[in-house]
Order: structure tokens, then sequence, then C-alpha cells
């Protein structure tokens, strides 16, 4: 019986401290801000980028930061997208594509790389591919704006900005 007790009362401890952390967490994430009062990525994201190269495109993203630890090391996204290209010579295509990816860095410089897939439809280009992107994203933590540059594809060479929220 008294091995019962203590059992509870160890599991009751470890409930409560649990659904304290918890929800401390959630308290973290809905002001957006670190254990230190620090402001986070916001963690939606509008944005549109044009790219060159071969390539000419034009692309319209929405993207969500779903894991963003205290340390603000690191975040991890996931994004959807829908555009359209020209290719050079050659015929026009449109496409939507799905990626997720990382953003680096504390302040407002980041490294940012994703990785997903792009259906082409539209003419003689059709199919999947990967879609792949890999550049520099300048995004102060608690700021509305966004700017990126960088290469990857469908976008080529690209250059995008967008409003966070």
């Amino acid at each position: 019986m008294k091995r019962r007790l203590i059992a509870l009362a160890l599991a009751m401890g470890l409930s409560l401290t649990l659904s304290v952390r918890i929800s401390a967490q959630a308290d973290r994430l809905s002001t957006n801000t670190d254990e230190k009062g620090q402001p986070l990525l916001l963690r939606n994201v509008i944005h549109g980028s044009l790219g060159v190269g071969p390539v000419i495109s034009a692309t319209a993203f929405y993207e969500h930061i779903f894991l963003q630890p205290a340390s603000r090391k690191m975040a991890v996204y996931a994004r959807g997208g829908f555009g359209g290209m020209a290719v050079l010579l050659a015929d026009n295509s449109r496409y939507v594509l799905i990626q997720g990816g990382i953003i680096t860095g504390r302040k407002s410089s980041h490294f940012e790389a994703a990785l997903g897939a792009v259906y082409l439809f539209d003419n003689d280009l059709e199919g999947y591919a990967p879609a792949l992107s890999v550049g520099y994203r300048l995004q102060k933590p608690g700021s509305h704006f966004m700017f990126r540059t960088g290469l990857g594809f469908p976008e080529d060479v690209y250059v995008g900005i967008g409003v966070s929220f």
C-alpha cells in the first residue's frame, strides 16, 4: 500500500511538472518570445519570388514554422507554393510544390535550405521532380519583413520578399 502511495505521488508530481512545462511552452509560442523574452521568428510567412536562369520563374509561397527551439539557433518549417515558369526557347509550365526546410541563425541573417517535390503541369513539361533551394534569408526575429535570395529548382537564381505574421 505504501509503495502504491509513493508511486501515485511520484506520478502526480511528474504529471504536474509536465503540465507546467507544456503550459510554459504554449505561453512562449503564443507570445512568440523565448524564455528570456527575446522575440522569435514569426511563425507564418507569405512571400513571392522571381527566378532567372535557363528558366524564368515566379512563385508565391505560404510557409509555417512549426518548430523553433528556445535556443533560437534553428527553425524547422514547411511551405507550399504555386508558380509558373518559362523555359527559354521552349514551352511554359505551371507548378505546385511542397518543401520542408531549416532556417539557421539567431539574429536577422539566416541560412535556409529546403527539400521537397514539385509537380509540373501544362505543355511538354509535366510530372514530378525534386524541389530544392539553398540561400540567404534576412528576417529579424519579431519583424514582419522577410527578404530571401539563393539558388534552387524550380526557382533557379531567385530573389523574393514577403510578410510574416
